[in-house]
């Protein structure tokens, strides 16, 4: 590694790669994001969340590899437009777990299909990642297990990973499930009593979704149930969009924030170095980032060595009551308090890409675009730590 992670770098993006996928019945469709520099690039493959595909999640993804990592993103089955009747559609869960362990048992045809990055991948240091339904596909790498008829199914967990990102990561299922999730979904049912590998949940509380018949804690649960899962990002006035992660301007973020997804960036950043084992520091000084009075934040943090004790952290406990009031008071009055630390940075500006298929940069605000409904409000976070 080089000093990437605190300088970005240019990233290159090629797709479509094709990796072959006997379960899918067809190729594996992959986007590849890298700089175009430095050696020992430790690895991330994202898994993305229904409806979308390897060209969403941008602000992530380039993010990341501007910053150090190669970051691989499948297309799903379920996102090409697989009928109903189609024999492979009951199990299309399993499937999407196969594309995230086939793209790590074909990383040499993954490094082969970009200019340039052939030996450069780290494969000792890997890292799954996901939002929404692909939070939870990218959960059973870590040792999530889906329940059936109560019982938990077979083990997927990968030893090749090493931590994993779990944004909006779906709750348990049973009666925790809606009627409509019930019915269409009922593989969202895991068990994350053997999820050991590190984790960090991110969720938002005012992520009211129709798969639950709970309320925005729902998505916390992974932090909850797992052992593995030590600390929990929640965002305050995030929605399931996390303040844009799809990408700029998509018509799904109904939560549009650039200060929350810029706040999203840095924070998975820091937890994916340090965790991996390439930074010691960047995770502590996001977790003392958080603990600053009256920052942007607005938040705390706790360690706590006793699982008994974690609903201290839990959305409807007294610190994070207190923690709303206070946004919300400044929400009303539309003011906004810079932090002086993890302070959101400019867009990254536009690199020059190798001309190889497809090619995206990162992507550069609008000074145009109309403003987004809820963009005042201030990217504030709980960081909490078991």
């Amino acid at each position: 590694m080089n000093d990437i992670a605190t300088t970005p770098a240019p990233v290159v993006s090629v797709a479509p790669i094709a990796l072959t996928a006997p379960t899918r019945g067809q190729d594996l469709p992959i986007r590849v994001s890298a700089p175009t520099t430095g050696r020992d690039l430790p690895l991330v493959v994202f898994s993305h969340g229904a409806t979308l595909d390897m060209d969403d999640y941008a602000p992530l993804t380039r993010f990341w590899a501007a910053h150090g990592f190669v970051v691989v993103q499948p297309t799903h089955l379920d996102s090409l437009g697989l009928a109903s009747d189609d024999p492979r559609a009951p199990h299309i869960w399993r499937i999407r777990i196969d594309d995230l362990t086939g793209i790590l048992d074909q990383l040499d045809a993954v490094e082969a299909g970009v200019p340039g990055l052939s030996g450069r991948i780290d494969r000792e240091h890997i890292a799954v990642a996901g939002h929404s339904w692909g939070a939870q596909t990218a959960s059973t790498l870590a040792g999530a297990r889906l329940l059936d008829n109560g019982t938990p199914g077979e083990s997927m967990a990968d030893p090749r990973v090493g931590a994993a990102v779990l944004l909006s990561l779906p709750g348990t299922g049973g009666a925790d499930l809606s009627p409509m999730a019930a019915e269409h979904f009922p593989f969202m049912s895991p068990n994350f009593d053997n999820m050991k590998t590190p984790c960090l949940i991110v969720a938002g509380d005012h992520d009211h979704s129709p798969l639950t018949v709970r309320g925005p804690d729902w998505f916390t649960d992974g932090y909850h149930l797992a052992p593995g899962a030590t600390d929990l990002l929640t965002l305050f006035g995030a929605e399931h969009g996390l303040g844009g992660v799809h990408g700029a301007h998509d018509t799904r973020t109904t939560d549009e924030s650039p200060e929350r997804v810029a706040l999203v960036q840095r924070t998975t950043l820091a937890y994916l170095r340090t965790t991996l084992g390439l930074d010691d520091t960047a995770w502590p000084a996001a977790r003392a980032a958080s603990q600053q009075p009256r920052s942007r934040w607005a938040a705390s943090i706790r360690s706590e060595p006793d699982r008994k004790d974690s609903h201290l952290m839990h959305p409807n406990s007294a610190d994070h009551r207190r923690a709303r009031e206070y946004i919300d008071q400044q929400d009303s009055a539309r003011r906004f308090h810079p932090s002086t630390q993890l302070t959101p940075s400019p867009p990254l500006p536009l690199q020059p890409f190798h001309h190889h298929r497809s090619y995206e940069c990162a992507e550069q605000q609008d000074p145009a675009r109309k403003p987004s409904r809820v963009a005042e409000y201030p990217a504030s976070a709980m960081l909490a730590q078991k």
